[in-house]
């Protein structure tokens, strides 16, 4: 698989691009900037791919510390039609755009594919086909992003637990593993 880009578009005008590079990519500050790389959007552009890959709304405009609406980045939901893409060659080298809209109404987070939008059940089948080579019900998208995403404290310094604080079963737990090292069924 080959990230290619990423794309967030307000109202139908393209905002921010960012094309993705072979093998690793860093996200820093401006090489004329003096600022030390704090607040350039690492974390929110996880926290929007994560969105991607059926994610929760509520990380990219919830205060993780005080548990209330940030009253900007909500304005901008409900006022605009906002979108976040990802362009990738999947692991069967075709081409694909991923496509979501950024609102806090629910019934409007639509799923679009290739510029067709699609029911979540076919988005997420995708994905799991073409990111993941999984064709089988387990393990979930939602039980595999997270081990790739790590947007919050808890994902980043629980690297075997990937449950996010809820209970999961030995099951789910075994299957993610065969899945990550790469054991057949």
């Amino acid at each position: 698989m080959k990230l290619l880009r990423f794309l967030l578009e307000i109202d139908g005008k393209e905002i921010r691009s960012i094309q993705f590079f072979e093998n690793l990519n860093i996200i820093t500050s401006k090489k004329e900037s003096d600022d030390p790389g704090n607040s350039v959007g690492k974390s929110t552009l996880g926290r929007l791919l994560d969105y991607l890959f059926d994610g929760s709304i509520k990380p990219i405009y919830i205060d993780e510390e005080f548990q209330t609406p940030k009253k900007e980045i909500e304005q901008l939901f409900t006022r605009n039609e906002v979108h976040v893409s990802l362009e990738y060659l999947g692991l069967d080298n075709q081409y694909s755009i991923i496509k979501r809209r950024l609102s806090t109404n629910v019934d409007l987070q639509s799923y679009i594919l290739n510029g067709r939008e699609v029911t979540s059940k076919e988005y997420i089948h995708h994905i799991m086909g073409s990111v993941f080579n999984v064709s089988s019900a387990k393990p979930t998208l939602r039980k595999l992003a997270p081990k790739f995403f790590r947007t919050t404290q808890h994902r980043m310094t629980k690297t075997v637990n990937f449950d996010n604080g809820r209970n999961v079963s030995k099951s789910d737990v075994s299957t993610v593993f065969l899945y990550l090292f790469n054991f057949n069924d």
